[in-house]
């Protein structure tokens, strides 16, 4: 039973206590570049690219939201606070996969001026949520989004669903703090 004492004592000093900075959750900068990618996705659906351009971008979208998720799922394994942590970005990571299907429907229809206009736009705030001002899950903060403002509708319904999980997905994060700092 000491031999156990022991055991498990050496495990926790040598395994745990030395690296503070495993003990919080890295998956902001893993869903930044997920981000990027996303608005580079809207992007070339927006600008109605070629549609070898528009398949490929789409591919890495995709694959980057499955290394994210990874890293998400490994993430919820690791001992507090990383694993609380991690939690919270459970529901980004889904709006995040939502707003890869409504690109991808967005894409499988031709887009008129405006619809394109509107992609357009809404590729730009991915962009700007992608640059790190939001890079941390608002953990017990969730806010609520405002409504689309009916001016800003598109005709196409895929754009309106893209321009309501981007309202989604920015009330869910919350500013970038130092790494330091615990989750609330």
């Amino acid at each position: 039973m000491i031999n156990t004492g022991v055991g498990a004592l050496v495990v926790v000093v040598l395994g745990y206590l030395p690296w503070p900075s495993a003990r919080h959750a890295r998956i902001g900068p893993v869903f930044v570049a997920v981000l990027g990618s996303l608005a580079g996705y809207a992007r070339d659906v927006a600008a109605q690219a070629p549609e070898e351009t528009v398949s490929a971008r789409r591919l890495q979208t995709y694959h980057q939201l499955s290394d994210a998720r990874v890293t998400l799922q490994r993430a919820l394994s690791e001992p507090p606070p990383a694993g609380a942590e991690s939690w919270a970005w459970i529901p980004v990571m889904a709006t995040a996969e939502s707003i890869a299907d409504a690109i991808t429907a967005a894409s499988a229809m031709p887009l008129d001026s405006t619809a394109a206009g509107r992609l357009s736009e809404l590729a730009r705030e991915l962009e700007e949520l992608g640059r790190g001002e939001s890079t941390r899950a608002g953990v017990g903060e969730r806010r609520q989004h405002a409504p689309t403002d009916p001016s800003s509708l598109s005709d196409d319904p895929a754009v309106n669903r893209l321009d309501d999980a981007i309202r989604h997905l920015r009330s869910m994060l919350r500013p970038a703090e130092a790494e330091e700092s615990p989750a609330r």
